[in-house]
């Protein structure tokens, strides 16, 4: 998959994704005659001006065929156009894309998006971001729920130590959330640090955590998918995680490689 910023004259190409995606996604949220009306086959020009004046990318398949479509609406700093061929679903495009305009939002100043979604597409569209001072009141029961999973009950001070580390911006440790109805249902706590093997940072990804009542819909996914984008926009060497061999979210990790060999030895000092 290729991630580039669009073409003007590939406005058309970009109408037919949209008209695709909708057409195929919303077919059983909305009457037919309604949906014809929204997927007019004539582009009108001012989509064409979307993409002079914004920044709008494409995600490209591996035969160099536009797939995916976004881009971020500077007035409203709504994501918008956020469509992905029926035959490209499931891949990780439109995740890309989000990515992208998030950080491209985030170099303007821009803090806060927003991103509205069709019923078909709710589920997908969680928002993803780094963690901010106001979002401890949904962190934390996440974080109890997570280490509690393991069977471990941290003093007050390590909570509260790990919270301010995760915020701050001269620590190698970091959070990833994921959001939806402006609610945090996930977190993904990693440390950046060096490796003898790589000059390139690497990766640890800690802990990551879903809300039990929001399994199954793709917020893990999104977290992981997320941080390999960082990862490869910010020139890391390596993402790497341990987890327990009987957990059921290895059902998840498994998509993306195969489980090493190594053994891991504990010393508590």
């Amino acid at each position: 998959m290729t991630l580039r910023t669009a073409h003007p004259q590939e406005a058309e190409i970009l109408w037919n994704i949209r008209n695709q995606a909708i057409r195929h996604g919303c077919k059983t949220s909305y009457d037919a005659d309604v949906i014809a009306r929204w997927t007019p086959d004539l582009m009108p020009e001012h989509y064409r001006q979307m993409v002079i004046e914004y920044p709008f990318y494409v995600v490209e398949d591996e035969k160099g065929v536009i797939a995916a479509t976004g881009y971020l609406d500077l007035d409203t700093h709504c994501l918008e156009a956020i469509f992905t061929l029926p035959s490209a679903t499931g891949k990780g495009m439109a995740t890309r894309i989000i990515e992208a305009l998030t950080h491209e939002a985030r170099s303007r100043g821009i803090t806060r998006l927003r991103l509205d979604a069709t019923p078909n597409a709710h589920a997908f569209y969680q928002k993803l971001g780094p963690l901010r001072e106001d979002d401890y009141p949904q962190w934390r029961p996440l974080w109890d729920g997570y280490t509690h999973f393991y069977d471990c009950y941290l003093e007050e001070s390590v909570t509260a130590s790990t919270w301010e580390r995760a915020l701050s911006a001269h620590s190698p440790m970091f959070c990833r959330v994921v959001e939806k109805d402006a609610k945090v249902i996930g977190f993904a706590m990693c440390v950046l640090h060096e490796g003898t093997w790589s000059t390139a940072p690497i990766c640890y990804l800690e802990d990551l955590f879903v809300d039990a009542a929001e399994r199954g819909a793709g917020a893990g996914k999104a977290l992981i998918d997320a941080l390999i984008a960082e990862g490869k926009r910010e020139g890391w060497s390596k993402l790497y995680w341990v987890t327990r061999e009987n957990n059921p979210a290895r059902k998840l990790y498994d998509r993306y490689g195969d489980a090493d060999d190594y053994v891991r030895y504990r010393l508590s000092l």
